[in-house]
Protein backbone atom coordinates (compact mmCIF):
# COMPACT_ATOMS: atom_id res chain seq x y z
CA UNK A 1 0.00 0.00 0.00
CA UNK A 2 1.37 3.76 -0.77
CA UNK A 3 -0.75 4.83 1.58
CA UNK A 4 -3.10 3.81 4.64
CA UNK A 5 -6.19 2.11 3.52
CA UNK A 6 -8.91 1.91 6.03
CA UNK A 7 -10.83 -1.32 6.43
CA UNK A 8 -13.84 -1.70 4.32
CA UNK A 9 -12.33 -0.14 0.96
CA UNK A 10 -12.75 -1.26 -2.17
CA UNK A 11 -9.27 -2.23 -3.87
CA UNK A 12 -10.94 -3.99 -6.65
CA UNK A 13 -13.81 -4.44 -8.97
CA UNK A 14 -13.47 -7.34 -11.60
CA UNK A 15 -17.12 -7.73 -13.71
CA UNK A 16 -17.79 -11.31 -13.34
CA UNK A 17 -17.66 -11.54 -17.19
CA UNK A 18 -13.82 -11.18 -16.93
CA UNK A 19 -13.05 -14.31 -14.82
CA UNK A 20 -12.12 -17.44 -16.71
CA UNK A 21 -14.81 -20.44 -15.99
CA UNK A 22 -14.30 -23.95 -16.00
CA UNK A 23 -18.30 -24.14 -15.48
CA UNK A 24 -19.75 -25.11 -18.87
CA UNK A 25 -22.87 -23.33 -17.67
CA UNK A 26 -21.16 -20.09 -18.03
CA UNK A 27 -18.82 -19.84 -20.40
CA UNK A 28 -19.72 -17.25 -23.27
CA UNK A 29 -21.77 -18.53 -25.80
CA UNK A 30 -20.23 -19.54 -29.05
CA UNK A 31 -18.34 -22.90 -30.55
CA UNK A 32 -16.46 -23.86 -27.69
CA UNK A 33 -19.40 -23.49 -25.60
CA UNK A 34 -20.98 -25.25 -27.83
CA UNK A 35 -18.30 -28.47 -27.74
CA UNK A 36 -18.21 -28.53 -24.19
CA UNK A 37 -22.35 -28.50 -23.48
CA UNK A 38 -22.70 -31.14 -26.24
CA UNK A 39 -20.15 -33.83 -24.51
CA UNK A 40 -21.46 -37.28 -24.38
CA UNK A 41 -18.62 -38.32 -22.00
CA UNK A 42 -18.18 -35.79 -19.14
CA UNK A 43 -14.63 -34.28 -18.74
CA UNK A 44 -13.28 -32.90 -15.54
CA UNK A 45 -13.82 -29.07 -14.75
CA UNK A 46 -9.45 -29.30 -14.46
CA UNK A 47 -9.43 -30.25 -17.55
CA UNK A 48 -11.84 -27.97 -19.21
CA UNK A 49 -10.27 -25.07 -17.85
CA UNK A 50 -7.29 -25.84 -18.96
CA UNK A 51 -8.29 -26.70 -22.50
CA UNK A 52 -10.26 -23.42 -22.71
CA UNK A 53 -7.06 -21.50 -21.44
CA UNK A 54 -5.50 -23.08 -24.40
CA UNK A 55 -7.97 -22.60 -27.16
CA UNK A 56 -8.36 -18.64 -26.07
CA UNK A 57 -4.29 -18.15 -25.88
CA UNK A 58 -3.21 -19.90 -28.93
CA UNK A 59 -5.82 -20.28 -31.38
CA UNK A 60 -8.64 -17.25 -30.86
CA UNK A 61 -5.56 -15.36 -29.43
CA UNK A 62 -5.93 -11.29 -29.75
CA UNK A 63 -10.00 -11.96 -30.65
CA UNK A 64 -10.24 -13.62 -27.46
CA UNK A 65 -12.02 -11.41 -24.58
CA UNK A 66 -9.21 -13.10 -22.09
CA UNK A 67 -6.31 -12.03 -24.24
CA UNK A 68 -4.85 -9.30 -22.30
CA UNK A 69 -4.27 -11.36 -19.34
CA UNK A 70 -3.46 -14.55 -20.97
CA UNK A 71 -0.34 -13.23 -23.16
CA UNK A 72 0.57 -11.42 -19.82
CA UNK A 73 0.80 -15.21 -18.12
CA UNK A 74 1.99 -16.50 -21.28
CA UNK A 75 5.18 -13.65 -21.15
CA UNK A 76 5.49 -13.05 -17.24
CA UNK A 77 4.49 -16.12 -15.07
CA UNK A 78 6.70 -19.39 -15.19
CA UNK A 79 5.56 -21.50 -12.04
CA UNK A 80 8.63 -24.20 -10.93
CA UNK A 81 5.90 -26.22 -9.80
CA UNK A 82 7.20 -29.89 -8.59
CA UNK A 83 5.52 -31.62 -11.75
CA UNK A 84 7.85 -30.08 -14.03
CA UNK A 85 11.22 -30.75 -11.39
CA UNK A 86 13.42 -33.51 -12.68
CA UNK A 87 13.20 -36.95 -10.33
CA UNK A 88 16.64 -36.19 -8.82
CA UNK A 89 14.50 -33.04 -7.36
CA UNK A 90 11.71 -34.94 -7.04
CA UNK A 91 13.53 -37.27 -4.35
CA UNK A 92 14.41 -34.70 -1.77
CA UNK A 93 10.24 -34.52 -1.68
CA UNK A 94 10.13 -38.57 -0.93
CA UNK A 95 8.00 -39.60 2.37
CA UNK A 96 5.96 -35.55 2.96
CA UNK A 97 2.34 -34.67 1.66
CA UNK A 98 3.71 -33.49 -1.25
CA UNK A 99 4.60 -37.06 -2.61
CA UNK A 100 3.74 -39.67 -0.91
CA UNK A 101 2.92 -42.89 -1.87
CA UNK A 102 0.49 -45.50 0.01
CA UNK A 103 2.39 -48.15 -0.30
CA UNK A 104 5.79 -49.20 -1.70
CA UNK A 105 4.35 -51.26 -4.00
CA UNK A 106 3.33 -48.54 -5.81
CA UNK A 107 5.30 -47.32 -9.23
CA UNK A 108 8.47 -45.20 -9.02
CA UNK A 109 7.11 -44.00 -11.88
CA UNK A 110 3.69 -42.89 -11.07
CA UNK A 111 1.16 -42.34 -13.16
CA UNK A 112 3.54 -40.62 -16.05
CA UNK A 113 1.85 -37.27 -17.65
CA UNK A 114 2.49 -38.99 -21.24
CA UNK A 115 0.39 -41.44 -20.50
CA UNK A 116 -2.27 -39.19 -19.28
CA UNK A 117 -2.01 -36.60 -22.40
CA UNK A 118 -2.68 -39.63 -24.48
CA UNK A 119 -5.60 -41.35 -22.35
CA UNK A 120 -7.12 -38.49 -20.97
CA UNK A 121 -6.43 -35.01 -22.77
CA UNK A 122 -5.68 -35.70 -26.06
CA UNK A 123 -8.81 -37.22 -27.43
CA UNK A 124 -10.66 -34.78 -26.51
CA UNK A 125 -8.64 -32.24 -28.07
CA UNK A 126 -9.29 -34.36 -31.46
CA UNK A 127 -12.89 -34.34 -30.56
CA UNK A 128 -13.01 -30.58 -30.44
CA UNK A 129 -11.55 -30.57 -34.29
CA UNK A 130 -10.31 -26.93 -34.89
CA UNK A 131 -11.23 -25.80 -31.67
CA UNK A 132 -7.51 -27.36 -30.82
CA UNK A 133 -5.71 -27.95 -34.34
CA UNK A 134 -2.50 -29.92 -34.61
CA UNK A 135 -0.69 -27.47 -33.76
CA UNK A 136 -1.62 -26.56 -30.79
CA UNK A 137 -1.80 -30.62 -29.69
CA UNK A 138 1.24 -30.49 -27.43
CA UNK A 139 1.85 -31.74 -24.06
CA UNK A 140 4.26 -28.52 -23.62
CA UNK A 141 1.51 -26.07 -23.62
CA UNK A 142 -1.20 -28.30 -21.80
CA UNK A 143 1.81 -27.92 -18.98
CA UNK A 144 1.47 -24.68 -19.53
CA UNK A 145 -1.96 -23.48 -19.20
CA UNK A 146 -2.07 -26.72 -16.67
CA UNK A 147 0.49 -24.87 -14.30
CA UNK A 148 -1.72 -21.60 -14.28
CA UNK A 149 -4.65 -23.55 -13.37
CA UNK A 150 -2.96 -25.14 -10.76
CA UNK A 151 -1.01 -22.08 -9.48
CA UNK A 152 -3.36 -18.92 -9.55
CA UNK A 153 -6.96 -21.20 -9.92
CA UNK A 154 -9.96 -20.21 -7.01
CA UNK A 155 -11.79 -23.33 -5.58
CA UNK A 156 -9.69 -25.57 -7.33
CA UNK A 157 -10.30 -28.90 -5.67
CA UNK A 158 -7.25 -30.56 -6.90
CA UNK A 159 -6.89 -34.23 -6.32
CA UNK A 160 -3.60 -35.83 -6.67
CA UNK A 161 -3.25 -39.97 -6.24
CA UNK A 162 -1.08 -41.52 -3.20
CA UNK A 163 1.03 -43.04 -5.88
CA UNK A 164 4.23 -40.12 -5.67
CA UNK A 165 3.03 -37.90 -8.11
CA UNK A 166 2.76 -34.62 -8.48
CA UNK A 167 0.11 -34.76 -11.49
CA UNK A 168 -3.57 -33.53 -10.60
CA UNK A 169 -6.42 -35.51 -11.57
CA UNK A 170 -7.72 -35.16 -15.04
CA UNK A 171 -10.83 -37.68 -14.99
CA UNK A 172 -14.60 -36.18 -14.38
CA UNK A 173 -15.84 -36.36 -11.14
CA UNK A 174 -12.11 -37.25 -9.19
CA UNK A 175 -11.96 -34.65 -6.06
CA UNK A 176 -12.94 -31.60 -8.06
CA UNK A 177 -15.70 -29.21 -6.94
CA UNK A 178 -18.84 -27.93 -8.83
CA UNK A 179 -17.73 -24.67 -8.63
CA UNK A 180 -14.13 -24.13 -9.46
CA UNK A 181 -11.25 -24.05 -10.49
CA UNK A 182 -11.68 -20.37 -11.91
CA UNK A 183 -9.22 -17.55 -12.64
CA UNK A 184 -9.92 -13.91 -11.98
CA UNK A 185 -7.69 -11.45 -13.44
CA UNK A 186 -5.80 -9.24 -11.09
CA UNK A 187 -7.23 -10.96 -7.57
CA UNK A 188 -4.70 -13.86 -8.49
CA UNK A 189 -1.38 -10.97 -8.10
CA UNK A 190 -2.38 -10.95 -4.51
CA UNK A 191 -0.37 -13.14 -2.42
CA UNK A 192 -1.03 -15.54 0.07
CA UNK A 193 -0.48 -15.46 3.64
CA UNK A 194 -1.01 -18.47 5.78
CA UNK A 195 -1.26 -16.41 8.42
CA UNK A 196 -4.79 -14.98 9.32
CA UNK A 197 -3.48 -11.76 11.15
CA UNK A 198 -1.24 -10.71 8.24
CA UNK A 199 -4.17 -11.04 6.00
CA UNK A 200 -5.83 -7.99 4.54
CA UNK A 201 -8.03 -9.11 1.48
CA UNK A 202 -11.52 -10.31 0.92
CA UNK A 203 -13.32 -11.16 -1.81
CA UNK A 204 -16.97 -11.28 -2.46
CA UNK A 205 -19.41 -11.47 -5.68
CA UNK A 206 -21.64 -8.38 -5.53
CA UNK A 207 -24.23 -6.88 -8.50
CA UNK A 208 -22.40 -9.01 -11.49
CA UNK A 209 -18.84 -8.35 -10.14
CA UNK A 210 -16.03 -9.81 -7.89
CA UNK A 211 -15.22 -7.15 -5.72
CA UNK A 212 -12.10 -7.27 -3.38
CA UNK A 213 -11.84 -5.39 0.09
CA UNK A 214 -9.77 -4.59 2.62
CA UNK A 215 -10.72 -6.31 6.21
CA UNK A 216 -8.81 -4.08 8.30
CA UNK A 217 -6.78 -1.43 8.39
CA UNK A 218 -3.67 -1.55 6.15
CA UNK A 219 -1.05 0.67 6.51
CA UNK A 220 1.55 2.73 4.27
CA UNK A 221 3.91 0.24 3.23
CA UNK A 222 2.30 -3.41 3.98
CA UNK A 223 1.54 -5.88 1.63
CA UNK A 224 -1.56 -6.98 0.71
CA UNK A 225 -2.40 -11.20 1.52
CA UNK A 226 -5.47 -12.71 1.12
CA UNK A 227 -5.53 -16.80 1.44
CA UNK A 228 -5.50 -19.16 -0.94
CA UNK A 229 -7.13 -21.96 1.55
CA UNK A 230 -5.62 -23.59 4.80
CA UNK A 231 -2.80 -25.48 2.95
CA UNK A 232 0.65 -27.25 4.50
CA UNK A 233 4.15 -26.27 3.30
CA UNK A 234 3.47 -29.34 0.97
CA UNK A 235 0.16 -28.63 -0.77
CA UNK A 236 1.73 -24.84 -1.01
CA UNK A 237 4.77 -25.95 -2.75
CA UNK A 238 2.79 -28.87 -4.78
CA UNK A 239 0.06 -26.83 -6.07
CA UNK A 240 1.54 -23.39 -6.48
CA UNK A 241 5.37 -23.72 -6.81
CA UNK A 242 6.48 -22.02 -3.36
CA UNK A 243 6.79 -22.40 0.78
CA UNK A 244 6.55 -19.32 3.06
CA UNK A 245 10.19 -18.62 4.54
CA UNK A 246 10.71 -17.27 7.88
CA UNK A 247 11.06 -18.14 11.37
CA UNK A 248 7.15 -18.71 11.95
CA UNK A 249 5.91 -22.61 11.12
CA UNK A 250 2.56 -23.06 8.74
CA UNK A 251 -0.17 -23.53 11.08
CA UNK A 252 -1.70 -25.86 8.56
CA UNK A 253 0.82 -27.82 8.23
CA UNK A 254 0.36 -32.06 8.71
CA UNK A 255 1.70 -34.96 9.40
CA UNK A 256 0.32 -37.97 6.81
CA UNK A 257 0.36 -41.60 8.32
CA UNK A 258 -0.17 -44.36 5.80
CA UNK A 259 -2.29 -47.20 6.42
CA UNK A 260 0.74 -49.29 5.72
CA UNK A 261 2.38 -47.85 9.19
CA UNK A 262 -0.83 -48.08 11.07
CA UNK A 263 -1.12 -51.92 10.20
CA UNK A 264 2.70 -52.94 10.35
CA UNK A 265 2.49 -51.64 13.57
CA UNK A 266 -0.53 -52.69 15.13
CA UNK A 267 0.83 -56.75 14.06
CA UNK A 268 4.50 -55.80 15.71
CA UNK A 269 2.49 -54.63 19.06
CA UNK A 270 0.40 -58.07 18.93
CA UNK A 271 3.51 -59.52 18.61
CA UNK A 272 2.92 -61.31 14.94
CA UNK A 273 5.17 -62.90 13.10
CA UNK A 274 6.42 -62.22 9.88
CA UNK A 275 3.62 -62.59 7.59
CA UNK A 276 1.13 -62.64 9.94
CA UNK A 277 -2.25 -61.07 9.32
CA UNK A 278 -4.48 -59.04 10.86
CA UNK A 279 -7.76 -60.46 12.66
CA UNK A 280 -9.80 -60.23 9.46
CA UNK A 281 -12.89 -59.20 10.97
CA UNK A 282 -11.88 -56.51 13.00
CA UNK A 283 -10.46 -54.87 9.77
CA UNK A 284 -14.07 -55.44 7.89
CA UNK A 285 -16.07 -53.63 10.82
CA UNK A 286 -13.51 -50.62 10.84
CA UNK A 287 -13.63 -50.69 7.16
CA UNK A 288 -17.35 -51.08 6.88
CA UNK A 289 -17.69 -47.94 9.68
CA UNK A 290 -15.48 -46.09 7.60
CA UNK A 291 -12.39 -46.01 9.58
CA UNK A 292 -10.02 -47.74 7.60
CA UNK A 293 -8.28 -44.38 5.73
CA UNK A 294 -5.33 -44.54 2.75
CA UNK A 295 -4.21 -42.25 5.18
CA UNK A 296 -4.48 -40.50 8.29
CA UNK A 297 -4.26 -36.36 9.21
CA UNK A 298 -1.93 -35.08 12.32
CA UNK A 299 -2.33 -31.47 12.27
CA UNK A 300 0.07 -29.44 13.38
CA UNK A 301 -1.12 -29.14 16.96
CA UNK A 302 0.37 -32.85 17.37
CA UNK A 303 -3.55 -33.91 18.36
CA UNK A 304 -3.95 -37.67 17.00
CA UNK A 305 -7.26 -37.92 15.09
CA UNK A 306 -9.85 -39.93 16.28
CA UNK A 307 -10.30 -42.67 13.69
CA UNK A 308 -6.50 -43.44 13.96
CA UNK A 309 -6.57 -43.80 17.79
CA UNK A 310 -9.77 -45.96 17.30
CA UNK A 311 -8.09 -48.50 14.90
CA UNK A 312 -5.10 -49.14 17.38
CA UNK A 313 -7.36 -49.59 19.68
CA UNK A 314 -9.92 -52.22 17.96
CA UNK A 315 -7.02 -54.00 16.18
CA UNK A 316 -5.12 -54.68 20.17
CA UNK A 317 -8.51 -54.94 22.18
CA UNK A 318 -9.69 -58.54 23.18
CA UNK A 319 -11.78 -60.45 22.10
CA UNK A 320 -14.67 -59.41 24.14
CA UNK A 321 -14.01 -56.03 23.89
CA UNK A 322 -14.46 -56.04 20.62
CA UNK A 323 -17.72 -57.99 20.34
CA UNK A 324 -18.90 -55.21 22.90
CA UNK A 325 -17.60 -52.69 20.43
CA UNK A 326 -19.13 -53.85 17.55
CA UNK A 327 -22.15 -54.32 18.84
CA UNK A 328 -22.53 -51.13 20.32
CA UNK A 329 -23.42 -47.66 18.81
CA UNK A 330 -20.01 -46.24 19.51
CA UNK A 331 -17.65 -45.25 16.02
CA UNK A 332 -14.88 -43.90 17.68
CA UNK A 333 -13.22 -44.35 20.78
CA UNK A 334 -10.24 -42.33 21.31
CA UNK A 335 -8.29 -40.98 23.97
CA UNK A 336 -12.09 -40.91 26.13
CA UNK A 337 -11.65 -44.79 25.82
CA UNK A 338 -7.70 -44.75 26.62
CA UNK A 339 -7.18 -46.92 30.09
CA UNK A 340 -3.37 -45.74 31.23
CA UNK A 341 -1.92 -48.46 33.43
CA UNK A 342 -3.79 -51.81 31.75
CA UNK A 343 -2.44 -53.84 29.23
CA UNK A 344 -4.57 -52.76 26.60
CA UNK A 345 -3.51 -48.97 27.47
CA UNK A 346 0.10 -49.91 27.15
CA UNK A 347 0.10 -51.74 24.13
CA UNK A 348 -1.93 -49.07 22.16
CA UNK A 349 0.58 -46.25 23.60
CA UNK A 350 3.89 -48.80 22.25
CA UNK A 351 1.75 -48.93 18.68
CA UNK A 352 1.07 -45.11 18.49
CA UNK A 353 5.01 -44.71 19.42
CA UNK A 354 5.89 -47.23 16.63
CA UNK A 355 3.49 -45.68 13.87
CA UNK A 356 4.99 -42.12 14.70
CA UNK A 357 8.79 -43.66 14.18
CA UNK A 358 7.65 -45.56 10.96
CA UNK A 359 6.62 -42.71 9.71
CA UNK A 360 9.36 -40.73 10.78
CA UNK A 361 12.08 -43.26 8.70
CA UNK A 362 9.84 -42.11 5.44
CA UNK A 363 11.49 -38.72 5.69
CA UNK A 364 15.30 -40.17 5.32
CA UNK A 365 18.01 -37.23 5.69
CA UNK A 366 18.21 -33.74 4.29
CA UNK A 367 20.14 -34.03 1.13
CA UNK A 368 23.53 -32.13 0.82
CA UNK A 369 23.54 -29.08 -1.75
CA UNK A 370 24.53 -30.10 -5.12
CA UNK A 371 26.75 -26.75 -6.18
CA UNK A 372 23.17 -26.41 -9.41
CA UNK A 373 21.39 -22.74 -8.40
CA UNK A 374 18.15 -24.56 -9.40
CA UNK A 375 18.15 -27.67 -7.96
CA UNK A 376 19.25 -26.30 -4.51
CA UNK A 377 16.59 -23.60 -4.52
CA UNK A 378 14.51 -26.60 -5.04
CA UNK A 379 16.22 -28.64 -2.15
CA UNK A 380 15.32 -25.26 0.03
CA UNK A 381 12.17 -25.72 -0.63
CA UNK A 382 11.56 -29.10 -0.22
CA UNK A 383 13.83 -28.87 3.49
CA UNK A 384 10.73 -26.37 4.15
CA UNK A 385 8.71 -28.87 3.65
CA UNK A 386 10.05 -31.96 5.13
CA UNK A 387 11.15 -29.75 8.63
CA UNK A 388 7.14 -28.70 8.94
CA UNK A 389 5.81 -31.76 8.44
CA UNK A 390 8.71 -33.12 11.29
CA UNK A 391 7.49 -30.71 13.86
CA UNK A 392 4.17 -31.68 13.93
Amino acid sequence: AKSAIPSGEVLLRIPAELSVQSRKEVLPDGPLADFWRGQSQPSSNVLRLTLTLLHELHVQRESSRWWPYLSMLATTVDVDLPLFWPRSDLEKLEGTAALLRASPEDSEEAESFDRAFQEVVLPVMQAGGELWPERVRSPKLFLQCLSWVMSRGFCGGLAFALDGSCLPSLEAGVGGREQGPFLIPLYDLINHSSWAEERCADLSLEDGAFVVRTSRDVAAGEELFKSYGEHGDAELLRTYGFVECGDKQNPNNKLLVTQLDLLVSCRKALGLAEGAELDAGRLQHIRAIGLLSAVYSIPATGVLPPDLFTVVQVLLMGGKEFDEFKNSDLRLLGKKFHARGTLHGSKVAACLLMVLARTRQRYGEDPADTGDAASDARAKFSARVRAGELAV
